[in-house]
């Protein structure tokens, strides 16, 4: 999910319905308005995915999709391709995603115009990588500093700061300096190097399965344990709760027009409908200071 500046609107692809085992991925497309959500039926659609991330190219003022969370949906093959939206359609690329498990983070840099790729999160003791999104091809960025190997990575534009934040959970066996091991680390992006800003706060305090989005107010982390966090000036604050029941996997964007978070469904950590089914809510929340039910019931 994410907001389309063109059209004012948030784009919500793809989605999980009714079925056995917890339900069957979709290839739906959704858009909100700030009041409602509104079914399109594009031309064409990418294939259904789970952990597909979406963001908006500033330079060529389109949403682009790539990349899958696991492997086995075109073939035996995960899910690399790259896909645009122009508000009307979907159009595959000739460009494949730089990766194909879905262990990346992508987000806009409103500062520098880049959509930015961080890639090869849990593959080692391996930096990471940084890659831009060109306009018809993925452009790997080779840095002068780059952040080091960690298991996964939040990135999200802060407005207040204006920069691209990228908070990562640093492997320890992999780190250099063990004084930093187990402690999350904050890197900010100036449109062609990552500046460390140091530790942002020990493991275990912040939710890794949580999403991290911008937000009028700073970076906006919802976690998975029914808590919400706010990161202004390199420290985090209680925002208020967060969407019950406590859930993973949700689709979160900052809708700019209406200047809130929204929030829609994720996979229910508390409910247990029967062994082997995941129970998957179809909520809908926003955040603007506080949390708000926009639409219901959760199913």
């Amino acid at each position: 999910m994410a907001y389309d500046p063109a059209a004012r609107t948030v784009v919500l692809f793809s989605g999980v319905g009714a079925g056995a085992g917890g339900g069957a991925l979709l290839d739906d497309t959704w858009t909100w308005n700030g009041s409602g959500w509104t079914e399109l039926h594009p031309a064409s659609a990418p294939p259904f995915r789970s952990g597909g991330m979406l963001a908006y190219a500033p330079a060529t003022r389109q949403l682009v999709l790539t990349g899958s969370e696991f492997p086995g949906y075109e073939g035996a093959t995960p899910l690399g391709n790259t896909w645009t939206w122009d508000g009307t359609t979907w159009s595959r690329q000739a460009a494949t995603g730089p990766s194909t498990f879905g262990w990346t983070a992508m987000a806009t840099d409103d500062a520098t115009g880049q959509l930015i790729l961080v890639d090869g999160f849990g593959s080692g003791c391996q930096a990471v990588q940084t890659w831009e999104w060109s306009g018809g091809s993925w452009l790997q960025l080779r840095p002068p500093a780059s952040p080091g190997p960690s298991d996964t990575g939040l990135l999200a534009y802060d407005p207040v700061s204006h920069r691209l934040d990228l908070v990562i959970d640093p492997l320890p066996a992999c780190a250099i300096d063990q004084s930093a091991a187990g402690l999350a680390a904050d890197w900010s992006w100036d449109g062609s190097d990552w500046i460390s800003q140091g530790s942002a706060l020990p493991r275990g305090s912040s939710p890794w399965s949580g999403t991290l989005v911008s937000s009028a107010k700073g970076p906006l982390l919802v976690g998975s344990e029914g808590d919400s966090q706010l990161w202004v000036g390199r420290t985090w604050s209680d925002a208020g709760g967060a969407p019950a029941p406590a859930r993973v996997g949700a689709a979160v964007a900052y809708d700019a027009a209406d200047q809130q978070v929204v929030l829609f469904g994720g996979a229910c950590l508390s409910c247990k409908p029967a062994a082997g089914i995941t129970a998957y809510l179809g909520d809908t929340w926003t955040w603007d200071g506080s949390w708000t039910l926009r639409e219901g019931p959760v199913r």
